[in-house]
């Protein structure tokens, strides 16, 4: 995502927000210098559990405690970015604590949501036990990851015989919780047998229209060995905004 693109404002705003920092500081400079890397702001954090590094096209933000903070500095920002080589830094800088990878993930945004036709096979629920019935049919681990306990929106995707009745348990849901006041961090759950048949996309172009009126921008982060995840972002317009690497401190 360039750091003109329409969105850019206000993602800054919501990561700002979430990373405790003032609210314009991770907007892009007005006038970058050429070649240089993006600039790079230090979240000291005392007696936490995790690290992490946020980077941005134009922006990295490296939080955690003051050791790592300090071990990150000499590290470039291309490769702050990679999960395996910011978890050898941590571990070289650990003094005695152990470090392992919470994951990389990629961050996506989009403008607004895209054109929602109805479809002909599904109706839309807005009844939290179609989404609990969804998050029964599939592996917990998968819904953790989904985020559907957090979800403060959400839709299920049910099917039914054209008068509104429905005739099969749920198929798929998607929902949002609201970060930094201005993004709609978005997940969605589909049953592994219902998988393939592009449940998951139409559920969260739902979502994506539901957040739209509370002027909430769409957002997510997506695992980055999930390529499933990845396709269905894509394919609801959603633009590849920057990267989240996640360390675990014990």
């Amino acid at each position: 995502m360039r750091p003109d693109h329409p969105a850019v404002g206000v993602l800054a705003l919501g990561l700002a927000r979430r990373h405790g920092l003032p609210d314009t500081a991770l907007l892009p400079d007005d006038a970058p210098a050429a070649g240089a890397e993006p600039r790079r702001i230090e979240v000291a954090r005392q007696g936490v559990a995790e690290a992490e590094v946020l980077a941005l096209p134009w922006a990295t933000v490296v939080a955690g405690p003051a050791w790592f903070t300090r071990a990150c500095r000499g590290v470039p920002a291309e490769a702050l970015g990679v999960e395996s080589a910011l978890l050898r830094t941590a571990v070289r800088a650990a003094a005695g604590e152990a470090v392992r990878s919470r994951g990389e993930f990629t961050l996506y945004a989009a403008e607004e949501p895209p054109p929602v036709d109805p479809s002909r096979t599904v109706a839309v629920s807005d009844d939290p036990a179609h989404v609990h019935a969804v998050a029964a049919q599939a592996p917990a681990d998968d819904a953790a990851e989904a985020g559907v306990l957090s979800w403060e929106s959400s839709v299920a995707l049910v099917p039914d015989d054209g008068a509104g009745r429905a005739i099969e348990a749920a198929m798929a849901a998607a929902g949002h919780r609201v970060t930094g006041g201005v993004l709609a961090s978005l997940g969605t759950l589909t049953p592994p047998l219902l998988r393939g048949r592009g449940l998951g996309r139409y559920a969260v172009a739902v979502a994506m229209d539901r957040a739209a009126p509370e002027g909430l921008l769409p957002f997510a982060e997506v695992p980055a060995d999930h390529t499933a995840a990845h396709h269905v972002a894509i394919a609801v317009g959603l633009e590849a905004a920057g990267t989240r690497t996640v360390l675990a401190l014990d």
